[in-house]
Protein backbone atom coordinates (compact mmCIF):
# COMPACT_ATOMS: atom_id res chain seq x y z
CA UNK A 1 0.00 0.00 0.00
CA UNK A 2 0.85 3.48 -1.03
CA UNK A 3 2.04 6.11 1.14
CA UNK A 4 -0.73 8.10 0.35
CA UNK A 5 -3.53 5.35 0.54
CA UNK A 6 -1.98 4.70 4.60
CA UNK A 7 -2.62 8.52 5.42
CA UNK A 8 -6.06 8.95 3.65
CA UNK A 9 -7.47 5.72 5.62
CA UNK A 10 -6.26 7.19 9.04
CA UNK A 11 -7.39 10.68 8.37
CA UNK A 12 -11.05 8.80 7.75
CA UNK A 13 -10.48 7.13 10.79
CA UNK A 14 -9.35 10.30 12.79
CA UNK A 15 -12.04 12.35 11.48
CA UNK A 16 -15.18 9.75 12.25
CA UNK A 17 -14.02 9.68 15.78
CA UNK A 18 -13.90 13.28 16.55
CA UNK A 19 -17.54 13.67 14.97
CA UNK A 20 -18.86 10.92 17.19
CA UNK A 21 -17.17 12.55 19.98
CA UNK A 22 -18.05 16.07 19.44
CA UNK A 23 -22.07 15.50 19.96
CA UNK A 24 -25.00 17.19 19.07
CA UNK A 25 -24.34 20.90 17.42
CA UNK A 26 -22.99 23.70 20.17
CA UNK A 27 -26.01 26.19 19.86
CA UNK A 28 -23.12 28.88 20.79
CA UNK A 29 -21.04 28.09 17.11
CA UNK A 30 -24.18 28.66 15.30
CA UNK A 31 -25.40 25.02 15.90
CA UNK A 32 -23.11 23.50 13.28
CA UNK A 33 -20.09 21.71 13.78
CA UNK A 34 -16.81 23.74 13.58
CA UNK A 35 -14.42 22.65 10.61
CA UNK A 36 -11.70 20.69 11.14
CA UNK A 37 -8.80 21.97 9.72
CA UNK A 38 -5.62 20.51 8.69
CA UNK A 39 -3.70 21.33 11.83
CA UNK A 40 -6.13 19.77 13.66
CA UNK A 41 -5.15 16.46 12.13
CA UNK A 42 -1.35 16.56 12.81
CA UNK A 43 1.55 16.67 9.76
CA UNK A 44 2.38 13.18 7.75
CA UNK A 45 5.24 12.80 10.15
CA UNK A 46 2.93 12.02 13.05
CA UNK A 47 1.66 9.17 10.70
CA UNK A 48 4.61 7.39 9.91
CA UNK A 49 7.20 6.79 7.80
CA UNK A 50 6.74 5.33 4.49
CA UNK A 51 7.34 1.90 5.33
CA UNK A 52 4.49 1.75 7.72
CA UNK A 53 6.44 0.07 10.17
CA UNK A 54 4.89 2.64 13.08
CA UNK A 55 1.36 2.84 11.88
CA UNK A 56 -0.18 -0.01 13.76
CA UNK A 57 1.55 1.30 16.97
CA UNK A 58 1.39 5.30 17.46
CA UNK A 59 0.08 5.96 20.11
CA UNK A 60 -1.08 9.25 18.70
CA UNK A 61 -4.23 7.66 17.54
CA UNK A 62 -5.48 6.40 20.97
CA UNK A 63 -9.07 7.58 22.00
CA UNK A 64 -10.52 7.31 25.67
CA UNK A 65 -14.08 5.99 25.17
CA UNK A 66 -14.18 5.25 28.77
CA UNK A 67 -14.60 1.89 30.99
CA UNK A 68 -17.07 -1.28 30.04
CA UNK A 69 -19.27 -0.07 33.26
CA UNK A 70 -19.79 3.40 31.77
CA UNK A 71 -21.27 1.64 28.64
CA UNK A 72 -24.99 1.01 28.48
CA UNK A 73 -26.11 -2.33 30.39
CA UNK A 74 -28.80 -3.66 31.75
CA UNK A 75 -28.88 -6.18 34.52
CA UNK A 76 -31.60 -9.11 34.18
CA UNK A 77 -31.72 -11.33 37.24
CA UNK A 78 -35.69 -11.99 37.05
CA UNK A 79 -36.11 -15.44 38.17
CA UNK A 80 -32.45 -15.72 38.91
CA UNK A 81 -30.81 -15.86 42.25
CA UNK A 82 -27.47 -16.94 41.09
CA UNK A 83 -24.77 -16.72 38.57
CA UNK A 84 -24.63 -13.99 36.09
CA UNK A 85 -26.29 -11.38 35.97
CA UNK A 86 -26.39 -10.61 32.08
CA UNK A 87 -24.15 -7.40 31.77
CA UNK A 88 -21.19 -7.22 34.47
CA UNK A 89 -22.45 -8.44 37.74
CA UNK A 90 -23.87 -11.43 39.53
CA UNK A 91 -27.48 -12.35 40.65
CA UNK A 92 -26.35 -13.68 44.15
CA UNK A 93 -23.82 -16.43 45.18
CA UNK A 94 -25.17 -20.55 46.48
CA UNK A 95 -24.48 -21.59 50.08
CA UNK A 96 -21.30 -23.91 50.27
CA UNK A 97 -23.40 -27.32 50.16
CA UNK A 98 -25.64 -25.67 46.92
CA UNK A 99 -24.56 -25.42 43.24
CA UNK A 100 -25.56 -22.62 41.07
CA UNK A 101 -27.40 -24.23 37.79
CA UNK A 102 -27.29 -22.89 34.21
CA UNK A 103 -31.18 -21.91 34.87
CA UNK A 104 -29.70 -19.31 38.27
CA UNK A 105 -30.87 -21.48 40.64
CA UNK A 106 -29.21 -22.55 43.69
CA UNK A 107 -29.66 -26.57 44.41
CA UNK A 108 -28.45 -28.39 47.50
CA UNK A 109 -25.35 -30.95 46.34
CA UNK A 110 -26.10 -34.26 48.38
CA UNK A 111 -29.54 -33.82 49.50
CA UNK A 112 -31.87 -35.00 46.06
CA UNK A 113 -29.93 -36.42 43.38
CA UNK A 114 -31.06 -37.56 40.53
CA UNK A 115 -31.78 -40.99 39.98
CA UNK A 116 -31.29 -41.79 35.90
CA UNK A 117 -28.76 -38.79 35.53
CA UNK A 118 -25.97 -40.94 35.02
CA UNK A 119 -23.87 -39.86 38.05
CA UNK A 120 -23.88 -42.04 41.43
CA UNK A 121 -24.08 -39.69 43.74
CA UNK A 122 -25.65 -38.52 47.21
CA UNK A 123 -27.61 -41.15 48.95
CA UNK A 124 -27.90 -43.34 45.26
CA UNK A 125 -26.69 -47.06 45.74
CA UNK A 126 -26.70 -50.11 43.65
CA UNK A 127 -29.53 -51.10 46.00
CA UNK A 128 -31.38 -48.13 44.53
CA UNK A 129 -30.52 -46.84 41.68
CA UNK A 130 -29.03 -49.14 39.56
CA UNK A 131 -29.56 -46.89 36.38
CA UNK A 132 -26.60 -44.41 38.23
CA UNK A 133 -24.77 -47.16 40.20
CA UNK A 134 -25.06 -50.32 38.59
CA UNK A 135 -26.01 -53.46 40.28
CA UNK A 136 -23.74 -54.90 43.30
CA UNK A 137 -24.08 -58.62 44.36
CA UNK A 138 -24.12 -58.47 48.37
CA UNK A 139 -25.72 -55.54 48.67
CA UNK A 140 -29.04 -57.37 49.82
CA UNK A 141 -31.37 -56.13 46.86
CA UNK A 142 -31.81 -58.50 43.94
CA UNK A 143 -31.88 -56.22 40.99
CA UNK A 144 -30.64 -55.66 37.27
CA UNK A 145 -29.12 -58.78 35.80
CA UNK A 146 -28.83 -60.26 39.31
CA UNK A 147 -30.10 -63.71 39.93
CA UNK A 148 -30.15 -66.94 41.82
CA UNK A 149 -27.95 -68.29 39.99
CA UNK A 150 -25.53 -65.14 39.38
CA UNK A 151 -25.74 -63.68 43.04
CA UNK A 152 -27.15 -66.03 45.89
CA UNK A 153 -26.78 -63.47 48.57
CA UNK A 154 -29.22 -61.14 46.91
CA UNK A 155 -31.60 -63.37 45.54
CA UNK A 156 -31.35 -66.34 47.40
CA UNK A 157 -31.10 -69.71 46.20
CA UNK A 158 -33.67 -71.91 44.02
CA UNK A 159 -33.52 -75.24 44.02
CA UNK A 160 -33.45 -76.55 40.31
CA UNK A 161 -32.19 -73.47 38.75
CA UNK A 162 -28.78 -75.67 37.83
CA UNK A 163 -26.50 -73.82 40.29
CA UNK A 164 -25.55 -75.23 43.56
CA UNK A 165 -24.93 -72.23 45.97
CA UNK A 166 -26.47 -70.60 48.96
CA UNK A 167 -27.62 -72.53 51.68
CA UNK A 168 -28.38 -75.61 48.91
CA UNK A 169 -26.33 -78.67 49.50
CA UNK A 170 -26.30 -82.36 48.59
CA UNK A 171 -29.20 -83.05 51.28
CA UNK A 172 -31.88 -80.77 49.89
CA UNK A 173 -30.90 -79.98 46.39
CA UNK A 174 -29.61 -83.00 44.77
CA UNK A 175 -30.67 -81.83 41.29
CA UNK A 176 -28.58 -78.78 41.75
CA UNK A 177 -25.62 -79.97 44.20
CA UNK A 178 -25.61 -83.71 42.78
CA UNK A 179 -25.10 -86.71 46.03
CA UNK A 180 -22.49 -86.70 48.37
CA UNK A 181 -22.17 -90.13 49.64
CA UNK A 182 -21.64 -89.70 52.68
CA UNK A 183 -24.03 -87.15 53.64
CA UNK A 184 -26.41 -88.85 55.65
CA UNK A 185 -28.97 -88.54 53.04
CA UNK A 186 -30.02 -91.29 50.38
CA UNK A 187 -30.98 -89.13 47.52
CA UNK A 188 -29.71 -88.93 43.59
CA UNK A 189 -28.80 -91.43 41.82
CA UNK A 190 -27.26 -93.43 45.71
CA UNK A 191 -28.47 -96.80 46.20
CA UNK A 192 -27.65 -99.60 48.72
CA UNK A 193 -25.54 -100.66 46.50
CA UNK A 194 -23.60 -97.61 45.45
CA UNK A 195 -23.20 -95.84 48.86
CA UNK A 196 -24.27 -98.30 52.00
CA UNK A 197 -23.48 -95.34 54.53
CA UNK A 198 -26.39 -93.39 53.15
CA UNK A 199 -29.21 -96.12 51.92
CA UNK A 200 -28.30 -98.72 54.29
CA UNK A 201 -26.29 -102.00 53.90
CA UNK A 202 -27.96 -105.03 52.49
CA UNK A 203 -27.02 -108.54 51.76
CA UNK A 204 -26.56 -110.67 49.12
CA UNK A 205 -30.20 -110.62 46.43
CA UNK A 206 -31.60 -114.58 45.77
CA UNK A 207 -30.72 -114.77 42.35
CA UNK A 208 -33.95 -116.96 41.68
CA UNK A 209 -36.05 -113.88 42.20
CA UNK A 210 -37.23 -111.54 39.67
CA UNK A 211 -37.71 -107.74 40.13
CA UNK A 212 -41.51 -106.77 40.54
CA UNK A 213 -42.71 -102.98 41.14
CA UNK A 214 -45.68 -100.73 39.99
CA UNK A 215 -46.27 -97.34 38.58
CA UNK A 216 -48.81 -95.71 40.62
CA UNK A 217 -49.71 -92.21 39.81
CA UNK A 218 -48.03 -89.43 37.20
CA UNK A 219 -49.12 -86.44 39.89
CA UNK A 220 -48.41 -82.42 39.12
CA UNK A 221 -45.88 -80.36 41.12
CA UNK A 222 -45.51 -77.15 39.94
CA UNK A 223 -44.66 -76.28 36.12
CA UNK A 224 -43.60 -80.23 36.50
CA UNK A 225 -45.10 -83.54 36.99
CA UNK A 226 -43.59 -86.74 38.85
CA UNK A 227 -44.07 -90.64 38.25
CA UNK A 228 -44.43 -92.13 41.52
CA UNK A 229 -44.49 -96.49 42.15
CA UNK A 230 -42.16 -98.78 43.66
CA UNK A 231 -39.63 -101.18 42.11
CA UNK A 232 -37.56 -104.24 44.06
CA UNK A 233 -36.46 -107.41 44.19
CA UNK A 234 -38.07 -110.01 46.41
CA UNK A 235 -35.89 -110.42 49.81
CA UNK A 236 -33.32 -107.91 49.30
CA UNK A 237 -32.97 -105.00 50.90
CA UNK A 238 -31.20 -103.18 48.73
CA UNK A 239 -32.73 -100.78 46.00
CA UNK A 240 -32.94 -101.22 42.57
CA UNK A 241 -32.33 -98.97 39.43
CA UNK A 242 -35.29 -98.41 36.91
CA UNK A 243 -35.22 -97.55 33.40
CA UNK A 244 -38.02 -94.85 32.29
CA UNK A 245 -39.28 -95.06 28.32
CA UNK A 246 -41.83 -93.46 26.23
CA UNK A 247 -43.78 -94.28 23.42
CA UNK A 248 -45.51 -97.72 22.49
CA UNK A 249 -44.64 -100.63 24.18
CA UNK A 250 -41.69 -102.41 23.37
CA UNK A 251 -40.82 -100.03 21.06
CA UNK A 252 -40.40 -96.76 23.06
CA UNK A 253 -37.67 -94.46 23.92
CA UNK A 254 -35.58 -94.20 26.94
CA UNK A 255 -36.11 -91.55 28.95
CA UNK A 256 -33.85 -91.54 32.17
CA UNK A 257 -32.84 -93.84 34.81
CA UNK A 258 -33.59 -93.27 38.30
CA UNK A 259 -33.36 -95.78 41.65
CA UNK A 260 -35.43 -96.50 44.04
CA UNK A 261 -34.37 -95.28 47.30
CA UNK A 262 -37.47 -93.12 48.73
CA UNK A 263 -39.25 -94.64 52.01
CA UNK A 264 -42.00 -96.95 51.68
CA UNK A 265 -44.95 -98.25 53.49
CA UNK A 266 -45.65 -101.47 54.90
CA UNK A 267 -47.60 -102.67 51.58
CA UNK A 268 -44.31 -101.97 49.28
CA UNK A 269 -42.14 -104.29 52.49
CA UNK A 270 -45.03 -106.87 52.08
CA UNK A 271 -44.74 -107.64 48.34
CA UNK A 272 -41.07 -106.72 48.53
CA UNK A 273 -41.06 -110.16 51.04
CA UNK A 274 -38.60 -107.88 53.20
CA UNK A 275 -38.80 -105.38 56.45
CA UNK A 276 -35.92 -102.93 55.35
CA UNK A 277 -34.63 -100.61 52.56
CA UNK A 278 -36.00 -98.08 50.62
CA UNK A 279 -38.11 -99.24 47.83
CA UNK A 280 -40.03 -96.16 46.13
CA UNK A 281 -39.15 -93.81 43.27
CA UNK A 282 -40.82 -90.31 42.49
CA UNK A 283 -39.30 -89.54 39.08
CA UNK A 284 -39.48 -85.73 38.35
CA UNK A 285 -40.48 -85.34 34.23
CA UNK A 286 -39.42 -81.57 33.47
CA UNK A 287 -41.66 -79.00 31.17
CA UNK A 288 -39.25 -79.66 28.22
CA UNK A 289 -39.66 -83.60 28.61
CA UNK A 290 -43.52 -83.15 29.40
CA UNK A 291 -43.56 -80.45 26.08
CA UNK A 292 -41.41 -83.14 24.37
CA UNK A 293 -43.35 -86.42 24.61
CA UNK A 294 -46.69 -85.16 25.75
CA UNK A 295 -49.42 -87.53 25.33
CA UNK A 296 -46.85 -90.71 24.95
CA UNK A 297 -47.53 -93.67 27.23
CA UNK A 298 -45.13 -94.39 29.86
CA UNK A 299 -43.18 -97.62 30.33
CA UNK A 300 -41.24 -98.34 33.25
CA UNK A 301 -38.65 -101.50 33.37
CA UNK A 302 -37.20 -102.52 36.71
CA UNK A 303 -33.39 -103.39 36.73
CA UNK A 304 -32.14 -107.08 38.01
CA UNK A 305 -29.34 -107.01 40.20
CA UNK A 306 -28.39 -110.76 39.55
CA UNK A 307 -28.91 -110.33 35.38
CA UNK A 308 -32.07 -111.72 35.36
CA UNK A 309 -34.75 -109.85 33.28
CA UNK A 310 -35.36 -106.41 33.71
CA UNK A 311 -39.27 -106.62 33.84
CA UNK A 312 -41.85 -104.39 32.60
CA UNK A 313 -43.26 -102.98 36.20
CA UNK A 314 -47.26 -103.23 36.57
CA UNK A 315 -48.87 -100.80 35.03
CA UNK A 316 -46.83 -99.68 32.13
CA UNK A 317 -48.64 -98.77 29.31
CA UNK A 318 -51.77 -97.50 31.39
CA UNK A 319 -50.12 -93.79 32.27
CA UNK A 320 -49.47 -91.28 29.85
CA UNK A 321 -47.42 -87.99 29.69
CA UNK A 322 -49.46 -85.22 30.36
CA UNK A 323 -50.68 -82.83 27.39
CA UNK A 324 -51.11 -83.75 23.63
CA UNK A 325 -53.02 -86.46 22.45
CA UNK A 326 -53.02 -89.21 24.95
CA UNK A 327 -55.95 -91.56 24.79
CA UNK A 328 -58.90 -90.54 27.23
CA UNK A 329 -58.84 -91.26 30.64
CA UNK A 330 -55.05 -90.77 30.88
CA UNK A 331 -53.72 -90.67 34.35
CA UNK A 332 -53.40 -87.20 36.09
CA UNK A 333 -53.70 -87.18 39.71
CA UNK A 334 -55.36 -84.10 40.48
CA UNK A 335 -57.34 -83.09 37.55
CA UNK A 336 -60.56 -84.07 39.79
CA UNK A 337 -61.39 -87.41 37.79
CA UNK A 338 -60.71 -90.83 38.64
CA UNK A 339 -58.62 -93.03 35.55
CA UNK A 340 -60.33 -96.40 35.90
CA UNK A 341 -58.46 -99.44 35.68
CA UNK A 342 -54.75 -96.69 36.17
CA UNK A 343 -55.76 -94.40 39.57
CA UNK A 344 -57.38 -95.41 42.87
CA UNK A 345 -57.87 -94.61 46.22
CA UNK A 346 -54.33 -95.38 46.65
CA UNK A 347 -52.39 -93.82 44.35
CA UNK A 348 -54.40 -90.71 44.33
CA UNK A 349 -57.08 -90.30 46.87
CA UNK A 350 -58.17 -86.76 45.76
CA UNK A 351 -59.76 -88.21 42.56
CA UNK A 352 -60.84 -91.53 43.89
CA UNK A 353 -62.11 -91.40 47.36
CA UNK A 354 -63.74 -93.95 49.41
CA UNK A 355 -67.39 -93.75 50.00
CA UNK A 356 -68.74 -93.07 53.14
CA UNK A 357 -68.56 -96.94 54.67
CA UNK A 358 -65.57 -97.88 53.24
CA UNK A 359 -62.11 -97.74 53.85
CA UNK A 360 -58.84 -97.41 51.31
CA UNK A 361 -56.98 -101.31 51.86
CA UNK A 362 -54.40 -102.42 48.74
CA UNK A 363 -55.55 -98.96 46.76
CA UNK A 364 -59.43 -100.64 46.66
CA UNK A 365 -62.25 -99.02 48.77
CA UNK A 366 -63.09 -101.85 51.01
CA UNK A 367 -66.71 -102.01 52.69
CA UNK A 368 -66.30 -101.88 56.47
CA UNK A 369 -67.90 -105.52 57.20
CA UNK A 370 -67.32 -108.92 57.10
CA UNK A 371 -70.11 -110.67 55.26
CA UNK A 372 -68.78 -112.15 51.61
CA UNK A 373 -69.74 -110.03 48.70
CA UNK A 374 -73.42 -111.31 46.61
CA UNK A 375 -73.15 -112.51 43.47
CA UNK A 376 -70.26 -112.92 40.91
CA UNK A 377 -67.58 -110.76 40.82
CA UNK A 378 -67.48 -107.30 39.28
CA UNK A 379 -64.64 -106.16 37.94
CA UNK A 380 -64.69 -102.76 38.43
CA UNK A 381 -64.88 -103.52 42.08
CA UNK A 382 -62.13 -106.09 42.27
CA UNK A 383 -59.41 -105.21 44.68
CA UNK A 384 -56.72 -106.38 42.18
CA UNK A 385 -53.69 -107.88 43.83
CA UNK A 386 -51.63 -108.09 40.31
CA UNK A 387 -52.35 -106.52 37.62
CA UNK A 388 -55.77 -104.60 37.16
CA UNK A 389 -57.06 -105.85 33.65
CA UNK A 390 -60.78 -105.41 34.52
CA UNK A 391 -60.17 -103.37 30.52
CA UNK A 392 -58.74 -106.18 29.37
CA UNK A 393 -61.37 -107.61 26.48
CA UNK A 394 -62.72 -111.32 26.50
CA UNK A 395 -61.64 -113.03 23.50
CA UNK A 396 -60.63 -116.42 25.18
CA UNK A 397 -63.63 -118.79 26.36
CA UNK A 398 -62.86 -120.47 29.61
CA UNK A 399 -64.87 -123.83 29.64
CA UNK A 400 -64.76 -125.23 32.83
CA UNK A 401 -62.44 -125.23 36.07
CA UNK A 402 -62.23 -128.31 37.88
CA UNK A 403 -60.04 -130.47 40.78
CA UNK A 404 -58.71 -133.66 39.41
CA UNK A 405 -56.64 -135.34 42.22
CA UNK A 406 -53.71 -133.40 43.04
CA UNK A 407 -54.33 -130.58 40.16
CA UNK A 408 -56.97 -128.00 39.03
CA UNK A 409 -57.68 -127.34 35.43
CA UNK A 410 -59.32 -124.72 33.59
CA UNK A 411 -59.87 -125.13 30.03
CA UNK A 412 -59.03 -122.01 28.24
CA UNK A 413 -59.32 -122.41 24.21
CA UNK A 414 -55.88 -119.89 23.98
CA UNK A 415 -53.43 -122.19 25.20
CA UNK A 416 -51.75 -122.41 22.02
CA UNK A 417 -52.56 -119.09 20.90
CA UNK A 418 -51.67 -116.26 22.86
CA UNK A 419 -48.21 -115.12 22.31
CA UNK A 420 -44.61 -116.64 24.53
CA UNK A 421 -43.00 -114.88 26.86
CA UNK A 422 -40.15 -116.12 29.26
CA UNK A 423 -39.06 -115.73 32.64
CA UNK A 424 -36.69 -116.57 34.95
CA UNK A 425 -32.82 -117.73 34.08
CA UNK A 426 -33.69 -120.43 32.06
CA UNK A 427 -35.91 -118.08 30.35
CA UNK A 428 -39.18 -120.95 30.52
CA UNK A 429 -41.53 -119.99 28.12
CA UNK A 430 -45.00 -119.02 29.59
CA UNK A 431 -48.50 -117.67 27.44
CA UNK A 432 -50.80 -116.71 30.81
CA UNK A 433 -51.76 -116.24 33.86
CA UNK A 434 -54.52 -118.13 36.33
CA UNK A 435 -56.46 -115.60 38.55
CA UNK A 436 -58.70 -116.36 41.57
CA UNK A 437 -61.19 -113.91 42.96
CA UNK A 438 -61.30 -114.21 46.65
CA UNK A 439 -64.36 -112.89 49.09
CA UNK A 440 -62.83 -111.06 51.82
CA UNK A 441 -64.31 -108.56 53.94
CA UNK A 442 -67.43 -108.39 51.81
CA UNK A 443 -65.06 -106.99 48.72
CA UNK A 444 -63.99 -109.51 46.08
CA UNK A 445 -59.75 -109.47 46.08
CA UNK A 446 -58.39 -111.16 42.11
CA UNK A 447 -54.80 -112.50 42.25
CA UNK A 448 -52.49 -114.84 40.06
CA UNK A 449 -50.62 -117.39 41.67
CA UNK A 450 -48.90 -119.35 38.76
CA UNK A 451 -47.81 -119.01 35.35
CA UNK A 452 -49.30 -121.57 32.41
CA UNK A 453 -46.86 -122.62 29.51
CA UNK A 454 -48.00 -123.06 25.94
CA UNK A 455 -50.83 -125.61 25.82
CA UNK A 456 -50.99 -126.17 29.86
CA UNK A 457 -54.13 -126.15 31.28
CA UNK A 458 -53.57 -128.12 34.77
CA UNK A 459 -51.86 -126.83 37.74
CA UNK A 460 -50.47 -128.00 41.19
CA UNK A 461 -54.04 -127.91 43.22
CA UNK A 462 -51.65 -126.75 46.27
CA UNK A 463 -50.68 -123.60 44.68
CA UNK A 464 -53.75 -122.05 44.54
CA UNK A 465 -51.93 -120.45 48.37
CA UNK A 466 -50.70 -117.45 49.72
CA UNK A 467 -47.08 -118.40 49.40
CA UNK A 468 -47.79 -118.17 45.50
CA UNK A 469 -50.24 -115.56 45.39
CA UNK A 470 -47.42 -113.07 47.72
CA UNK A 471 -49.30 -110.19 47.99
CA UNK A 472 -51.12 -109.33 51.04
CA UNK A 473 -53.73 -110.09 52.41
CA UNK A 474 -52.94 -113.27 50.93
CA UNK A 475 -49.37 -113.69 51.08
CA UNK A 476 -47.01 -116.56 52.53
CA UNK A 477 -47.10 -114.88 55.88
CA UNK A 478 -51.17 -114.83 56.13
CA UNK A 479 -50.77 -118.94 55.72
CA UNK A 480 -54.00 -118.31 53.27
CA UNK A 481 -55.33 -121.50 51.56
CA UNK A 482 -59.19 -122.34 50.32
CA UNK A 483 -61.86 -122.34 52.91
CA UNK A 484 -63.72 -125.77 51.70
CA UNK A 485 -67.13 -125.11 50.58
CA UNK A 486 -66.57 -121.84 49.52
CA UNK A 487 -67.02 -120.61 46.05
CA UNK A 488 -64.47 -119.16 44.43
CA UNK A 489 -64.51 -117.31 40.84
CA UNK A 490 -61.39 -118.52 38.36
CA UNK A 491 -60.04 -116.88 35.28
CA UNK A 492 -57.49 -117.19 32.92
CA UNK A 493 -55.27 -114.04 31.16
CA UNK A 494 -52.38 -113.45 28.99
CA UNK A 495 -49.11 -112.65 31.14
CA UNK A 496 -50.27 -110.17 33.94
CA UNK A 497 -47.64 -110.40 36.63
CA UNK A 498 -44.26 -109.02 37.44
CA UNK A 499 -44.55 -106.74 34.70
CA UNK A 500 -44.30 -109.47 31.93
CA UNK A 501 -47.49 -108.90 29.04
CA UNK A 502 -47.77 -109.81 25.49
CA UNK A 503 -51.49 -108.99 24.81
CA UNK A 504 -54.55 -107.52 26.89
CA UNK A 505 -56.72 -110.34 26.65
CA UNK A 506 -58.31 -112.81 29.19
CA UNK A 507 -61.68 -115.16 29.62
CA UNK A 508 -64.25 -114.88 31.15
CA UNK A 509 -65.34 -116.14 34.63
CA UNK A 510 -66.00 -119.61 36.14
CA UNK A 511 -67.31 -120.20 39.75
CA UNK A 512 -66.09 -122.99 42.02
CA UNK A 513 -67.16 -124.57 45.10
CA UNK A 514 -63.85 -125.80 46.77
CA UNK A 515 -64.09 -129.32 47.72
Amino acid sequence: MGRFEKISIWKFVVLALLLVLSGCPDPSDGGYPRSVSRSDLGNDSDLGNETGDDVGADTNLAVDLGSPEELPCTPDCNARECGFDGCYGSCGTCESDELCSTEGLCSPIHSDPLCGDGICSGDESSANCIEDCGTVCGDGVCNGNESSQSCANDCGSVCGDGVCNGTESSTNCVGDCGALCGDGVCNGNESSNSCGSDCGSVGTPNPANEVVGYIDSVTPSGDEYVINGWACHPGWNGSIDVHVYVGPLGAGTILKGATTNQPNEAAVYAACANTAGNHRYNIPLTAAEVEQHQGKPIAIYGISPVGNNNNLLTNSGDHYVPGGNGPPGQAVCGDQTCAPGIEDCGSCPGDCPCASGTSCVQNQCVGNNNNPPPGAPDLNSVIWLHTNVSGWPVTSNLSSVSINGGHICLEYDKKNVWPIATIGAENTEIVANPWIFIPHNGQWYGATWEWMRPGQTCKAKTSVAGDHIKQPPFDAASGWTPTSGQTYYFMVSAPARMGQMTVAERTNLVPLVWP
